[in-house]
């Protein structure tokens, strides 16, 4: 069980046994427990008049201009996996914003781009591609000189809090009455969906997280049969009801389990 698989995990994968890893999704990440893969939020100061923005927009923001992405172990260079700075998003007046916030800057920022969820993030709406706005903030847990522990949560929070111009993607650990919560458009279009439990659980609020199991499986060939049994158990009502009474995953949806089933018959 794991994470979704880096880059590297699948190419060292592949260069082993000269096939793609086969990757099942058995949980969604937690709605607001910080640790278990949670939900990305979208967050910008409490003075800021903005209240949502699109996938696409959050790839304008926090990305740059690129000339690839990658799609597993694949790199692609087609659009939108590479774009140009056109699409590139600077100022609040890009998002929308008039009056005293046309043609102000953007201060962008979250966790360390070296952190696993800045990995997921980086799949998710940076197409990949690993290319960052310049200027980000990012913050990491470290040790202060007085021998404390201290948080990248806080450590963002407490930014927002003080810069009115500041759009950062923080941790459930970060949400304070300083901040506020933007709502979410799907790459796709359609509604934009605040977060909450019952839109992270069903898959609607875009920047959910999740966890797999992965196996080596021939191409075409039937899986081995206790792993086929096991993860069998794990999509059944049965194993879905130990992740919903164990607390911090999130168990599957019905459709979720369907897509699932298909992948390991």
């Amino acid at each position: 069980m794991s994470n979704k698989a880096t880059l590297t995990d699948l190419v060292s994968f592949e260069a082993v046994y000269n096939h793609p890893i086969t990757g099942i999704s058995v949980a969604t990440g937690s709605y607001n427990i910080h640790g278990w893969s949670p939900a990305f939020i979208i967050v910008v100061n409490r003075e800021n008049p903005l209240t949502q923005i699109s996938m696409k927009q959050l790839d304008g923001v926090f990305g740059t201009a690129r000339n690839g992405g990658y799609v597993g172990s694949v790199w692609h260079t087609e659009y939108p996996y590479s774009r140009g700075p056109e699409e590139n998003i600077r100022t609040w007046d890009q998002l929308g914003l008039t009056g005293e916030w046309a043609g102000k800057p953007i201060h962008v920022g979250g966790q360390t781009v070296r952190a696993g969820a800045s990995t997921n993030f980086n799949d998710m709406i940076l197409r990949g591609s690993g290319q960052w706005v310049d200027g980000y903030r990012g913050y990491a847990n470290h040790i202060s000189s007085g021998g404390d522990l201290v948080s990248w949560a806080q450590e963002a929070r407490q930014y927002v809090a003080k810069d009115r111009y500041a759009l950062f993607c923080v941790s459930p650990n970060s949400i304070g009455p300083e901040l506020k919560e933007l709502a979410v458009q799907a790459y796709e279009g359609g509604p934009y969906v605040t977060r909450t439990l019952e839109t992270v659980h069903d898959r609607t609020y875009p920047l959910f997280n999740q966890q797999f199991f992965y196996l080596n499986r021939n191409p075409g060939q039937p899986v081995e049969p206790k792993a086929y049994e096991f993860l069998h158990y794990i999509l059944s009502q049965e194993g879905q009801d130990c992740i919903q009474r164990e607390g911090r995953y999130l168990p599957l949806t019905a459709a979720v389990v369907r897509e699932q089933l298909r992948k390991l018959d």
